[in-house]
């Protein structure tokens, strides 16, 4: 829940954001994502691939 709620916290009104984690566990589902670059996560080592949902 801690990568989850850092990206969301990255989030502007409206917007979905996920972690390219759960952008491949959906591939193929039709969902659309468009890349906004690798991040580093407050309290998360390494950086994180983060993705907005762009059609649902």
């Amino acid at each position: 829940m801690h990568i989850g709620s850092r990206i969301a916290g990255m989030a502007s009104a409206g917007e979905v954001l996920v972690s390219g984690t759960v952008a491949d566990l959906v591939h193929g589902s039709g969902i659309d994502f468009e890349d906004r670059g690798e991040h580093d996560l407050k309290g998360v080592p390494g950086r994180w691939r983060v993705l907005a949902v762009v059609n649902a």
